[in-house]
């Protein structure tokens, strides 16, 4: 039995062959002939047979470092019948082969096998493996995704909401339900609806052709921080500021006039003003609400004291959200900074806003458009909105204007 590292020189002499090859059509500015194509291939199919081996020596050592007492508990069948053609192992190493080398590296079976996973915008489907990837840099830097409802839509999305539940009332057992009356009772809900859309993000990653050839960078791994970050980054900001029309409407954006703290001066806050805001949150909201603000209101709350001298603000310990009175406190650098008529804190139920993904995320290598940088693009795909289902569930903070 061949060792693990041997194996591993045997499979970086295979790469390299077909890293060769690939590398001398592109010197001489043309497609690769069909022999050089059989010939990439199989160097490609020998790294991929290689890299099997290598998973089952490594796999076989680690058995025999166990106890003797250890048994190997009994694997089922997977039923792969029903699984998404971009969740399959055959797609994921299509996907990466296409994500190193480009469209004219795969053979035509490997095309049509791509091609299946092609998306509305041009691209491609990116492998199930590599969007988890993503969807995890996501709740990085979009801390609302680990909180609010998320859901997966594939064509617009109505999301009925009650804007007044109606009124109970005692009545007698032989008495007609009222619908309404001159007191006010109302019986029947008021309910309109959040239309929930598919606003298209688009980001664009720039590596070296050396980077992106070397077998040993994770590609996906690589271009999911980035994707991750900047998506993140830009849902961050929609979800707490948009203004509609071309992005999502935002939870600040969102709110309810009628539960909208104003402090009376225009560029700083009491802590009075701070508690007012707490309690404008109707009481049945208030349970899992948070707060959303910027780095420099952040600062102004920190340094607040009650009655007694003891700061409102607590430290969050063992990876716990910094908190205030008990509530959750996110910073959000697009939040606004205090200044006239600013809305600087969100004060809000983060189960009464619904995020929703649009289809799978695609991208598209683009080879030959960077190659006089010796550069290769990614351009990727996202498609996305955020809904406030209640708004009764929102309280802001406003600065004086």
């Amino acid at each position: 039995m061949f060792s693990v590292n041997e194996l591993k020189i045997k499979q970086q002499k295979a790469i390299a062959a077909a890293k060769s090859i690939l590398e001398t059509a592109e010197k001489e500015n043309r497609s690769m002939s069909a022999e050089e194509n059989v010939a990439f291939d199989a160097a490609y199919a020998d790294a991929d047979k290689v890299s099997g081996q290598i998973e089952k020596v490594e796999k076989v050592v680690g058995i025999e470092t166990r106890s003797n007492a250890a048994r190997l508990p009994n694997v089922e069948e997977v039923d792969t019948r029903n699984t998404p053609v971009w969740a399959t192992a055959e797609y994921r190493s299509i996907n990466e082969k296409y994500l190193r080398y480009g469209k004219n590296a795969l053979n035509d079976a490997e095309f049509r096998a791509l091609s299946t996973g092609s998306g509305t915008a041009g691209g491609y489907m990116v492998a199930q493996e590599f969007d988890n990837q993503i969807r995890e840099k996501l709740v990085q830097f979009n801390p609302l995704r680990g909180l609010c409802n998320v859901i997966q839509t594939t064509g617009d999305r109505n999301i009925p909401i009650e804007t007044n539940i109606g009124d109970a009332q005692f009545i007698g057992e032989t008495t007609d339900i009222p619908h309404a009356d001159d007191t006010g009772y109302v019986n029947d809900p008021t309910v309109s609806r959040a239309v929930l859309k598919a606003y298209a993000m688009k980001k664009l990653v720039l590596a070296s052709r050396e980077l992106v050839q070397d077998n040993i960078v994770d590609m996906g791994a690589y271009l999911a921080r980035n994707l991750g970050k900047a998506f993140g980054n830009r849902e961050y900001k929609a979800s707490m500021v948009g203004v509609g029309t071309t992005e999502p409407t935002g939870i600040v954006s969102a709110a309810d006039s009628n539960h909208t703290v104003t402090a009376a001066s225009a560029t700083a806050f009491t802590s009075d003003e701070f508690l007012d805001l707490i309690d404008t949150l109707p009481t049945q909201y208030q349970p899992g609400s948070i707060l959303v603000l910027n780095q420099l209101t952040r600062k102004a709350i920190r340094k607040m004291k009650d009655g007694d001298g003891r700061y409102l603000w607590t430290d969050g310990l063992a990876g716990q959200p910094n908190s205030v009175l008990g509530y959750p406190v996110f910073t959000c650098s697009y939040m606004a900074t205090p200044a006239s008529a600013a809305k600087v804190i969100a004060f809000f139920n983060p189960q009464h806003v619904t995020i929703a993904d649009r289809g799978v995320r695609e991208i598209q290598t683009l080879v030959e458009t960077y190659a006089e940088t010796g550069q290769i693009g990614y351009l990727a795909w996202q498609r996305f909105d955020v809904a406030v289902t209640d708004a009764d569930a929102i309280a802001v903070l406003t600065m004086h204007s």
